[in-house]
């Protein structure tokens, strides 16, 4: 591998690690802050997240879904790109994102079905 290479994998996982904070910072305290309010039964309030909630479908078998699914599939496009410059052609990296999604899509939908 080269520097540029070393550097572009290095960009790469600070990007991560950067999205992945910045989510947390702002999923946790708004995850907290509505489960408090379902909590104290706020009169306007609750009945709103109530209907945030189901219309989202977050219920647990949905949730482990999402999270095996988004585990499996194949998302980075630079790892689709880095697969087709290594062995030449797109025919491998079609094999490996089809082969892939189709994977996480089972697994997800049998996991909702099992815990729904």
């Amino acid at each position: 591998m080269t520097a540029g290479d070393w550097l572009s994998l290095a960009q790469g996982a600070l990007t991560t690690v950067t999205l992945s904070i910045v989510a947390i910072a702002i999923g946790l305290p708004l995850g907290l802050a509505l489960a408090l309010v379902r909590w104290r039964g706020v009169r306007l309030a609750s009945p709103c997240i109530a209907v945030l909630v189901s219309l989202l479908r977050a219920s647990p078998g949905v949730t482990l879904g999402l999270l095996i699914f988004f585990a499996i599939a194949l998302q980075c496009v630079s790892t689709i790109a880095i697969v087709r410059r290594e062995t030449g052609g797109w025919k491998w990296p079609a094999i490996q994102f089809a082969g892939f999604f189709i994977l996480a899509y089972a697994l997800s939908f049998a996991a909702v079905r099992l815990f729904a």
